[in-house]
Order: C-alpha cells, then sequence, then structure tokens
C-alpha cells in the first residue's frame, strides 16, 4: 500500500507540476503579446478608432497615433492620408475641437496637410491620395479668399481640384470619393447624378448620403427622399452630432414635426457635451427651447 500511495503522490505532483508550467508559460506569453512592440499599421488603426469614437476625443492623441506610425514605416501611405486628413478638417470646421491642436503641430494646418498628401503620392499614386488633396485644396482656396475678404467663389474653389480629381478617377475608375467631389462642382441634376454614382460605388459613404438630403430637400423638394439619406446616414454613423441636427432642422421646418425634431436634437445636444462643442451647445439648447415652448 505504501508503494501504491507514493506512486500516486509522485504521480499527482508531476500534474500539479505540469500544469503549474503550463500556467506560467500561457502567462508569459500574454505578457509577452501585450508588450510587443506596435507596428505601423496598428497604430493607423489605433487612430482611425479614436476618431470613431467622438467620447472625449482629442485630435493631439490621434496626431501621436500618426506620427508614432509614419516614424516606424516612412513609406506607410495610410498614415501620410489620415494625418493630412486631420490636419485638412481640423482646419475647416474644427470638427476635432483641441485648444491646443495649433500650437501642437507648429504651423498651418492646410499646409501641412498638403504636404503629408503630396508626401503620399510621391510614395505611390493613388486614388485615395489624390481625391483628399484634391479635398483639401478646395478647402484651402475658400478659407483663403474668406481670410483675404474676397467674394467666395465656388468655381475658384472646383479649379484647384479639378487636376487631382481627374487623376484620381484615371487610378480608379470606381472610386467614390472622386464623383463626390466632381459631384459638388455641376449642376443640380449633375451633382445628383454623381452623388448617386458615389453612393452606388460605397453604400456606407455617409457624408454622401448628407449632401444629397441636402441637395434633394433644397433644389428638388424632394422630402421623403431627403429624409430616407438623412436616415441613412445616421444609420451608417450614429455617433455624429451634426447628422441628428440637420435632420431636427429638416423635421422640425419642412416636416412640421415638432416632437421628431425635439428628439433629434436631444441626442444632437448628448453628443456635443460628451465632445464639449460650447457653441453647438448653446445652439442646439436654443433650438430645444424653442420647440417645448410650442408643444
Amino acid at each position: 500500500w505504501e508503494t501504491i500511495l507514493d506512486s500516486m503522490l509522485s504521480k499527482n505532483k508531476f500534474i500539479t507540476t505540469a500544469i503549474f508550467l503550463a500556467i506560467m508559460i500561457a502567462s508569459l506569453s500574454t505578457i509577452m503579446i501585450k508588450c510587443k512592440p506596435l507596428s505601423s499599421s496598428e497604430y493607423v488603426a489605433l487612430a482611425k478608432e479614436k476618431r470613431n469614437n467622438l467620447k472625449g476625443y482629442k485630435v493631439q492623441e490621434v496626431l501621436e497615433y500618426y506620427n508614432k506610425a509614419i516614424e516606424i514605416d516612412p513609406n506607410n501611405i495610410d498614415a501620410y492620408n489620415g494625418r493630412g486628413d486631420l490636419y485638412s478638417r481640423s482646419s475647416k470646421s474644427h470638427e476635432y475641437p483641441d485648444d491646443n491642436f495649433n500650437s501642437a503641430i507648429g504651423g498651418t494646418q492646410q499646409d501641412l496637410a498638403l504636404d503629408d498628401f503630396n508626401k503620399a503620392i510621391k510614395i505611390k499614386p493613388n486614388a485615395e491620395s489624390y481625391t483628399r488633396r484634391a479635398w483639401s485644396k478646395y478647402i484651402d482656396s475658400a478659407l483663403s479668399s474668406s481670410n483675404l475678404g474676397y467674394k467666395y467663389d465656388e468655381s475658384l474653389n472646383c479649379y484647384v481640384m479639378k487636376e487631382d480629381i481627374i487623376k484620381a478617377s484615371q487610378i480608379d475608375p470606381n472610386y467614390s470619393e472622386a464623383y463626390y467631389l466632381r459631384g459638388k462642382c455641376k449642376g443640380e441634376e449633375g451633382k445628383l447624378e454623381d452623388y448617386n454614382k458615389a453612393i452606388e460605388l460605397d453604400p456606407n459613404n455617409a457624408h454622401v448620403y448628407f449632401y444629397r438630403a441636402l441637395l434633394k430637400r433644397y433644389s428638388f423638394d424632394n422630402k421623403e427622399g431627403a429624409l430616407s439619406d438623412f436616415n441613412q446616414m445616421i444609420q451608417i454613423n450614429p455617433s455624429k452630432a451634426q447628422s441628428y441636427r440637420f435632420r431636427g432642422d429638416f423635421k422640425f421646418n419642412d416636416l412640421k414635426d415638432k416632437q421628431g425634431a425635439l428628439s433629434d436634437y436631444e441626442q444632437a445636444l448628448k453628443l456635443y457635451q460628451e465632445q464639449g462643442r460650447t457653441e453647438e451647445i448653446d445652439r442646439i439648447k436654443s433650438a430645444i427651447r424653442t420647440i417645448e415652448s410650442e408643444l
């Protein structure tokens, strides 16, 4: 019996030791994976994830991800396009508010945006870089005219991006954004045609739904079509406060749907508060007070 008992204890010790070693190996593997340096593409993915999460979002945090991606791989086109777009959008409308952003980047956003798109194109000409550069030129032209006190000239803003749109279309004839930008510079029927094509090529392109909704609302008096596009835009990107605000405006002014407008304004207010958009918060609160006084 003693021999049998010793044998069992010996086996149990072996099993226990084996289990302990297996757990230790698994734990060490997990720690090693977590401590493994991120790749350039992984930093770009983190930047995109951060940009999609508007709660507590700070531009400078995203900028650091793109900077790190480029530091690791100076030929990462996605990183240049992403960082250039970040600069460009911040310059346009304070879409990504951060009080310290201007001092953090050490230059004007538009110059830095164009520089990043130029670098991406130099590495490898591609449709995305050309369309992003085209839009950045459009914004730069509009802002420059405004800052110099000139009368707004849409034809001039469109002219500066024409060549890049053509190049993007030549590289990829099915690139959705190229059709969207081309449409911005056409008449009403041409706009609608190109917006339709852009959505056909990319049914998840939320901002094209937004501009097509505005086109249907103001140029074609197509209320049903406009509402459908507003709804689709929000379904694709439910975290964008501006979308709820514009749909709320449409419901209140065009559809006379006060309750529906109130619901959209309240959702917009919630998102603007999460972003710290003081000016927009005041505007939405005023709209809510107006509706509540009429209900």
